[in-house]
């Protein structure tokens, strides 16, 4: 169920990374630095890289690159290269392979600057956001605790971040922003895989101080205090309740999580009597609705 919701609003994160200069690109492509300085790779070298990235089919686009890496493994052109790698492999919804190549791109370090680096981890987050449900091979405790580290990079590198010059002021905010959210959730999903669950209540928290009416992280952070050990029962309680009450068209199953809630505060009272849980249940919704800090 909670695998649903991540899926179904992880798409704005691609399009806040493809949209962040308003250009469709973080950095100069190589052609635009040949007009700033002598170009350090060869015309014949430039054309094979051309011949890849321009190719229609993601197959034959990947094909090609492959040829590229194979002919011209040092080229000055691969994190171009790996950028093509990545989107593509995003686009045939081969997670492992974005990772893969992203995880290349941000190897190359001070070779690419920090927003290469930022579209590189924010490309890496979304592939391990949308993919690690399905691909068993973003599901290993390596894959989690890589993730979370990567995200933790990503969060300085959204930091460092300068606003580039054709961008407004508001919407660099809001894809800083929306990065931050990013970075955050995908370390507490790899939190939660690791069941490291106070880590992930603190990187939902930071989710929640950037989105406070968030009703879905509002039910993990829920979540995660109750599967702690020993449970934080009273704050696991109030964060389900606040996530119902926000009301959100886009946030969890409201019947559900009632219902989760309702069996919950029944085993932590032992309580026998129907109308009593419902009632209790019905009370702290209510409450819940009206702050967003438990009293």
């Amino acid at each position: 169920m909670i695998r649903k919701w991540i899926v179904a609003g992880a798409c704005m994160f691609w399009v806040a990374l493809s949209a962040a200069t308003g250009a469709g690109k973080l950095w100069a492509a190589p052609q635009e630095q040949q007009q700033q300085q002598k170009p350090a790779y060869t015309l014949a070298e430039y054309n094979a890289y051309q011949a890849a990235h321009t190719a229609q089919n993601p197959q034959q686009k990947i094909q090609a690159l492959d040829a590229f890496i194979k002919q011209y493994p040092n080229s000055t052109l691969l994190p171009y290269v790996y950028r093509d790698y990545y989107i593509t492999e995003y686009a045939l919804k081969n997670y492992g392979g974005t990772i893969e190549y992203a995880d290349r791109m941000l190897a190359l370090g001070d070779k690419v600057d920090t927003q290469g680096r930022l579209e590189a981890a924010v490309a890496r987050a979304q592939a391990y956001y949308v993919g690690s449900a399905s691909d068993k091979s973003l599901q290993t405790p390596d894959a989690a605790t890589k993730a979370r580290d990567a995200a933790a990079e990503g969060l300085k590198m959204a930091d460092e971040w300068k606003k580039p010059e054709k961008v407004a002021q508001d919407q660099f905010d809001k894809q800083v922003k929306q990065f931050k959210v990013l970075f955050n959730s995908v370390s507490a999903m790899a939190s939660v895989s690791l069941k490291d669950y106070p880590s992930a209540a603190n990187s939902y928290k930071a989710v929640l101080a950037l989105d406070p009416n968030d009703a879905v992280t509002h039910f993990r952070l829920g979540v995660a205090y109750l599967q702690m050990s020993p449970p934080q029962t009273m704050d696991g309680f109030w964060e389900l309740a606040r996530s119902i009450a926000i009301k959100s068209p886009t946030g969890p199953n409201e019947q559900q999580v009632k219902s989760y809630l309702r069996n919950q505060v029944a085993r932590y009272q032992q309580a026998a009597c129907d109308k009593l849980m419902d009632d209790e249940v019905n009370e702290l919704i209510t409450l819940a609705g009206s702050s967003n800090d438990r009293p």
